[in-house]
């Protein structure tokens, strides 16, 4: 027996399990047939990546399966342990409890030196036939490639497929010898027509095992789907009042978006309407007082750490490729001593004096400022920055939340608005704050290389006494992307910083941290505009929306899959800023995911 995951059972290359050697014809040898066959394409309507992706969620499940020589049986080698862990893992339970039984039978000699497979499926009190797999040990590949189809061998092969459909109605069948394989969708006569979709199964993820589990995935049951299902927000309002225009809830002197409840909000426009007007009000007043070059702020050590429960992901981190590990943590930097000290030592009073201020304007999600640390006892730190998540400043549409409590547009699914979603753009400032807490300890083997070195998220106390969550943060002295002539650079260096882009993104999903709004601006050249192949590093930032797993999104143990991974976002970014796709070629396609990306 041996402890595998799902996906490396399904991935078993070919080569560990064929029987017998391939050798490979690139053209027909078999004398022409009288009849012929118009040959087309097909695709699956679940896709291998759609498939793979639901494989990848139950990474953390571990198999106890049978080792299989190649000597093994066809049926022992593909049919009876993909079934077998297809029905007990991938077929999901009924209410009762019970899963769909999903068999087979297994017979020789129907046609000359042809094994086949009938895979059945529970349908109510019958059982229906889904599929039939055929081994044939020699398959004439080249003639099943064109696209009209003469090859004497191949037409015997097509007269079997449609017997088999004629008389027993399978929704596919899938034809194989072990090193390719093709699954049949549709038969038509007058005149011949074959819909077919070939696979070659001698490298990479397309095994056999795959393909076998990618068909079954056309069943119609409930199968597994490893998509985050996130829970609506449960609550109760309080008494309604007899005047439908009055706020059910008017909090008393609210300070933060938090003093006004949500759950309220969602489903009373009039105390929507009250938040509105307070929020137009207060960030009015807190724009006509700006923050300026030598304002300080008390500062409240570790006060998402006492005051907020911390989001922490249960998973386990995998260890990167050694490549990517390499790439990402070269070009380190130093740590400011000084600051760490300040904080560690906790003198107080300790408080952040502005020496720069960087962003500082309504309708943004954060303000950022450049200062130093000043302690109790007189010492000073190095410039740090300042990301204050002042939700006074925040961007919030009044138009659009009103909206959602008026009729949909249409009767279309995708025009409803369900309650819990009506206040979907609105964020608030503690929640903002414990993403990016969070992915910083996620990501903390990369601090002074791929991400800034952090100083901790504490709360800030500004003029009139507003306070607000911030994080400090070092301070990356280089351009953004958005700010380099990357169109102009050499192709070696374009190559090469897409290489480390990808190595970046992949450090980021391997720690389960999704960015979900990638631009140019969250990118630095710590280096300087150009781009040194193999010296240079670059430096990842803003991660208040990045997307993080906390282990309630799926069923226990399950890796719910991230709802944007990033890879096209980066990808379409690189080409729209004059970086060729023979640059980059598949660095940043579906293919290019491992399994602990998903």
């Amino acid at each position: 027996m041996v402890l595998c995951s799902l996906s490396e059972f399904l991935d078993t290359e070919t080569a560990l399990l064929t029987s017998a050697d391939y050798h490979s014809r690139s053209q027909c040898v078999h004398p022409p047939s009288t009849d012929s066959y118009k040959v087309g394409k097909h695709t699956l309507s679940l896709s291998q990546d759609e498939v793979r992706e639901r494989i990848a969620a139950l990474r953390l499940l571990r198999l106890e399966l049978p080792c299989v020589p190649r000597s093994e049986s066809f049926v022992g080698k593909y049919i009876a342990p993909v079934l077998r862990v297809f029905q007990d893992v991938l077929v999901m339970r009924r209410e009762d409890g019970s899963r769909p039984e999903i068999s087979w039978t297994h017979s020789k000699g129907e046609y000359e030196h042809v094994e086949s497979v009938r895979v059945y499926y529970e349908q109510g009190a019958t059982r229906t036939l889904f599929c039939i797999i055929l081994f044939v040990p020699q398959i004439c590949w080249p003639a099943l490639g064109t696209r009209y189809m003469q090859c004497s061998a191949s037409t015997l092969l097509a007269d079997f497929w449609r017997r088999l459909q004629s008389s027993e109605h399978p929704a596919f069948i899938l034809t194989t010898d072990e090193h390719r394989a093709c699954i049949l969708s549709e038969y038509r006569v007058c005149p011949n027509f074959l819909s077919l979709a070939q696979y070659d199964l001698r490298a990479g993820r397309k095994t056999l095992r795959n393909l076998i589990t990618h068909l079954l995935y056309q069943l119609p049951l409930r199968l597994f789907h490893g998509r985050p299902s996130l829970p609506a927000m449960q609550g109760v309002l309080n008494c309604l009042s007899q005047d439908p225009d009055a706020a059910i809830s008017h909090p008393s002197n609210p300070r933060g978006f938090r003093d006004f409840d949500r759950y309220t909000m969602e489903r009373s426009l009039p105390d929507l309407e009250v938040f509105l007007a307070w929020k137009e009000q207060v960030s009015a007043r807190t724009s006509s007082n700006p923050v300026t070059v030598g304002a300080k702020f008390v500062v409240q050590l570790d006060a998402l750490l006492s005051e907020e429960s911390l989001w922490r992901c249960p998973f386990p981190c995998p260890v990167v490729p050694r490549e990517t590990y390499d790439t990402v943590t070269r070009a380190r930097r130093m740590r400011d001593y000084e600051a760490d000290s300040i904080l560690r030592s906790k003198t107080t009073p300790i408080s952040f004096e502005v020496t720069e201020v960087v962003r500082h304007e309504s309708n943004t999600f954060s303000q950022v400022f450049f200062g130093i640390l000043h302690s109790g006892d007189g010492r000073r730190s190095s410039p740090i920055c300042l990301k204050l998540y002042l939700d006074l400043m925040f961007p919030v549409d009044g138009k659009e939340l009103r909206d959602t409590f008026g009729p949909p547009l249409s009767d279309l699914w995708f025009d409803q608005i369900s309650v819990s979603e009506r206040l979907a753009t609105l964020h608030y400032a503690e929640d903002l704050a414990r993403r990016e807490e969070a992915a910083y300890d996620r990501l903390r083997e990369y601090q002074g290389t791929l991400i800034p070195h952090c100083y901790g998220f504490h709360r800030f106390t500004l003029s009139e006494g507003i306070t607000a969550y911030g994080a400090l943060t070092e301070v990356i002295c280089g351009p953004t992307v958005a700010d380099a002539e990357i169109s102009h650079w050499e192709t070696a260096s374009q190559r090469a910083f897409a290489q480390h882009l990808r190595h970046g993104l992949r450090a980021l999903l391997y720690a389960g941290v999704g960015q979900g709004d990638w631009h140019w601006g969250q990118i630095l050249l710590p280096d300087g505009a150009e781009y040194r192949p193999d010296q240079h590093g670059l430096v990842l930032i803003d991660f208040a929306f990045a997307f993080q797993r906390f282990g309630d999104e799926q069923a226990p143990g399950v890796v719910a899959s991230h709802i944007r991974r990033g890879h096209f976002a980066l990808g379409y970014l690189l080409h729209m800023s004059g970086v060729p796709k023979d640059v980059t070629g598949d660095l940043f396609d579906h293919s290019s995911l491992h399994v602990e990306e998903f």
